[in-house]
């Protein structure tokens, strides 16, 4: 039996174990199902006896294990929350009472002893040689969280998760990481409830029916179920009109039809987040190669760069601004860069500041990745336009193809005239059946980006606890759903990138390798087992092979295939326990 200084424990079977009863007032009683409800007593061998009581350990149940660690105490049998010193007085549980020492096979205390046969076989709380992991103190906080009972299943899940490869130790500092996670878990349960109703609003406003979801064809004249999405997604993103096109491919051509159909020859574009991601920097034409870029139609380009805070700087902003800037560009998100994604708070300080100087200039929002992260979208802010990919978090997970602008009626409509032609702009676009999946998309979207965040906040503390860098902190307002980890090596960001490969739902059984990507000066992994082709709401990771080795993972359409991936990128590092 383990010693804990003098202390030591009897271990019993409770399904095998004969009693003995002592006394005129001590009696052997079967529970009864009344009795069984009324302690909420989960061991069906225990026996009730008035003058001891069986009283269970909460770490040590689990499905399909019948013995375990437990005492003799005195007065009603029931559970306890925690561990209890014996002889320590202390209480818990439904009606606590005080543990019976057991020493050189003697007890201590006025109950006589009523187990005759001890035995231990195995419990979930203990190693497979039968030996319970210590406690701390012998008092509720165990050393290993995995030791601490997950309303009676984490024996089941542990064993799940051993399946792909998580150590004990890991799996044990991912429960540690939930614990702290709590608060930060509710935020984001709140922030998803407010986006879900107004969702749920916004789809019954436009008196969306089942006569909607026809499909489209040809030309795609009088859609009503197209023009049922449009209205919807303007109502959800306090604009005056949307265009939801599955003919926009990608977060990027949204953005460029927003560009080239607001901006003309001699007018300048100015950039207050600093210089663009790549794709669209070679859209802008900041690279003299990029042929039809908005450089090749004379348009010109400004930049301004942010505060080392990471937020925009009114004062450079106003030095920038004159007559020919006739389009403020931000982008939300962090794309390939250090700096944090912005938050509506910076959204509304940039239109602030171009309104109060006077300037007449579209402000236009890049907000992929960005989409119900808060309470509020862009053109809530103040903001002209914005746009973004169905295959990110408007999408829901479930678009194969599409993307979104919003905004005033007038600058939507110029938006439409490039993606289509001028005169029939958003009047025409066959839907192909897509109407259902794109409303359906739009309706999950809120629950979607929610378990997105949690699993960005969870991979931000495991992996702060495991001693990496994470940006954004788990605590921290976030703006998008990018999670950044540092790992100052190149092994441990290959190794998480292959951990989230592998679990994914699908090419789990591919292993990504560093390649030489187009548009970037060093070799990048990128790890993704989507279900559409990159979309970037489905869970996916990649980052750039060189110093300071840092992955950029983002999506996870459910929270536990996040977790899944950072235990098994921390059970490869840490030998399995």
């Amino acid at each position: 039996m383990p010693r804990s200084g003098s202390l030591r424990w009897r271990w019993y079977d409770a399904g095998r174990t004969n009693f003995r009863i002592f006394g005129k007032q001590i009696r052997q009683a079967r529970r009864s199902d009344e009795d069984a409800a009324r302690t909420r007593h989960r061991h069906p061998g225990a026996v009730r006896c008035r003058h001891g009581r069986v009283r269970h350990f909460a770490h040590d149940r689990g499905p399909a294990v019948r013995s375990g660690r437990r005492f003799v105490g005195k007065g009603i049998y029931g559970q306890f929350d925690t561990c209890a010193r014996a002889g320590a007085g202390r209480r818990a549980g439904d009606a606590g009472p005080r543990a019976v020492r057991v020493e050189r096979r003697r007890h201590f205390g006025r109950v006589p002893v009523c187990i005759r046969r001890p035995r231990f076989d195995r419990c979930g709380g203990c190693d497979p040689g039968g030996r319970s992991r210590p406690c701390d103190r012998r008092i509720g906080k165990r050393r290993n969280p995995a030791d601490v009972d997950q309303g009676g299943l984490w024996p089941l899940t542990f064993a799940l998760y051993e399946r792909f490869g998580v150590s004990r130790d890991a799996f044990g500092l991912g429960l540690e990481a939930e614990r702290l996670l709590s608060d930060r878990f509710r935020q984001i349960a709140a922030v998803r409830e407010v986006n879900q109703l107004r969702v749920l609003s916004a789809l019954q406003s436009v008196r969306l029916s089942d006569s909607h979801f026809n499909m489209g064809s040809g030309y795609g004249y009088d859609d009503a179920g197209r023009e049922r999405s449009d209205q919807a997604y303007a109502s959800v993103f306090g604009a005056e009109s949307a265009l939801v096109r599955a003919q926009i491919s990608s977060g990027s051509q949204a953005i460029a039809a927003c560009l080239y159909g607001g901006l003309r020859p001699g007018d300048v574009l100015l950039s207050v987040t600093g210089k663009p991601y790549d794709t669209l920097s070679m859209t802008i034409g900041l690279s003299p190669e990029n042929a039809g870029s908005l450089r090749e139609f004379g348009i010109g380009y400004r930049q301004v760069e942010l505060l080392p805070d990471g937020s925009p700087d009114p004062v450079a902003i106003r030095g920038a601004l004159d007559p020919a800037v006739k389009m403020i560009f931000i982008q939300k998100s962090r794309g390939y860069s250090s700096r944090r994604s912005l938050l509506s708070t910076d959204i509304e300080t940039v239109v602030r500041t171009v309104r109060e100087a006077g300037s007449s200039a579209v402000v236009m929002v890049d907000n992929c990745y960005g989409e119900f992260v808060e309470t509020v979208e862009p053109c809530m802010c103040g903001a002209d336009l914005c746009a973004g990919s169905l295959i990110k978090n408007p999408g829901g997970g479930l678009c194969p193809t599409g993307g979104y602008v919003a905004g005033r009626s007038d600058l939507v409509d110029l938006a439409a005239a490039r993606l289509t032609v001028p005169g029939l702009g958003g009047h025409v676009g066959p839907t192909l059946g897509l109407n259902r999946t794109f409303a359906q998309g739009l309706y999950l979207a809120p629950h979607i980006v929610a378990e997105a965040l949690k699993g960005a906040v969870f991979a931000a503390r495991i992996f702060g606890l495991a001693g990496y860098r994470t940006a954004p902190d788990p605590v921290e307002a976030r703006g998008d759903i990018v999670q950044t980890l540092t790992f100052g090596e190149e092994e441990p960001l290959l190794r998480f990138c292959r951990a989230v490969q592998a679990a994914a739902p699908v090419d789990s059984h591919v292993t990504p390798v560093p390649w030489e990507m187009p548009g970037y000066d060093c070799p990048v992994v990128m790890a993704a087992g989507t279900f559409v082709q990159g979309a970037s709401i489905e869970l996916s990771a990649d980052g750039p092979v060189k110093p300071p080795y840092t992955a950029y993972m983002q999506g996870g359409l459910v929270y536990e295939n996040v977790k899944l991936a950072c235990l098994m990128a921390l059970s490869r590092e840490r030998p399995a326990t």
